[in-house]
């Protein structure tokens, strides 16, 4: 539709010639500290500004729909499926279902991190209880599942101390999620009743007379979020 408005001819190639797999990935990737970019720069022997850290865990099921021959990324773990919508909602419900009871509730009773909330063996049985009780029946049927054997896989996942998964991060607005390809610091203009975000242009936006930090802690970054509606709304 996109390609329509600016260019029809590019509309009728893209429609011809092009495909667009859908795909679904499970792997958690908390938010990069400043410990974390220390540690790989030592490691390294360079500056990274921006690494990133993952579990070691990863699932990725891409759809078998390419315009000139499939990528032999299945060699490299990827599970090719007929369609992904099915383990994205696998995904959602089991994963992102478990990993925000355990945010909010632990962050409630205190437990900063993840594997310090499972660790908890009250949460931990509510926990298991949810995802076999609640979630599974909900699943659809799909080749190789296991349930029983993904939920003690999503167990241990979730009670390794290694990535410090902070509880607070995932609970923070939980009703809404956004991904954003653009990793550097910037602002956002929020358009309320679409959901949606729109970076600003660095250099369209100042912003002075900062509060004084606490004692103890420093301005890391300043983010802006403008939010907008359609004029006469």
């Amino acid at each position: 539709a996109f390609a329509q408005r600016s260019d029809a001819d590019l509309a009728r190639w893209t429609e011809a010639l092009c495909t667009f797999p859908n795909s679904m990935v499970d792997r958690s990737v908390p938010r990069t500290t400043d410990d974390d970019r220390e540690q790989v720069s030592r490691a390294l022997g360079a500056r990274d500004a921006w690494p990133v850290l993952a579990e070691p865990f990863l699932d990725w099921a891409v759809e078998d729909r390419f315009a000139a021959g499939r990528p032999a990324w299945d060699a490299g773990g990827a599970r090719v499926v007929a369609a992904a919508g099915t383990w994205e909602r696998l995904k959602l419900r089991m994963v992102n279902g478990s990993h925000s009871a355990i945010a909010y509730l632990g962050a409630m009773a205190g437990w900063d991190t993840v594997d310090r909330a499972v660790a908890e063996p009250t949460l931990r049985a509510f926990v298991e209880a949810l995802l076999r009780d609640e979630v599974e029946p909900t699943l659809p049927a799909l080749p190789g599942l296991d349930p029983a054997a993904s939920r003690a896989r999503l167990l241990a996942r979730l009670a390794g101390a290694a990535l410090a998964h902070r509880t607070q991060q995932i609970a923070m607005d939980g009703t809404r999620s956004y991904f954003d390809t653009n990793v550097t610091d910037h602002h956002h203009f929020f358009i309320e009743g679409e959901e949606g975000l729109v970076d600003i242009p660095g250099h369209d936006l100042s912003v002075s007379n900062l509060p004084e930090p606490p004692e103890g802690m420093e301005i890391a970054r300043v983010e802006v979020v403008v939010r907008l509606r359609k004029s006469g709304a």
